[in-house]
């Protein structure tokens, strides 16, 4: 593989060959590093979305609703 461009630069093709699989292995690494943290980071929200109870936060929101309803028909009522 004679190339022009790389004869008048005096650039080895064989160096960039190297150049290229050491970037794929470092890419690959961090790859692995990003899914890692991603790992650890969704863990950790399905934790925090399930509450000290196992509840869903979605049911707590439900449960707190029903109560402030609730306590609010009571006010409305007339009191005696």
């Amino acid at each position: 593989m004679d190339s022009k461009i790389l004869k008048a630069l005096g650039i080895d093709p064989a160096l960039i060959f190297i150049f290229l699989l050491i970037l794929i292995v470092i890419l690959f690494v961090l790859y692995v590093n990003v899914t890692m943290k991603y790992n650890r980071l969704k863990s950790s929200y399905t934790t925090f979305m399930r509450g000290k109870d196992g509840k869903t936060l979605e049911e707590k929101y439900y449960e707190l609703d029903k109560v402030i309803r609730t306590k609010l028909q009571y006010e409305k009522k007339p009191r005696i």
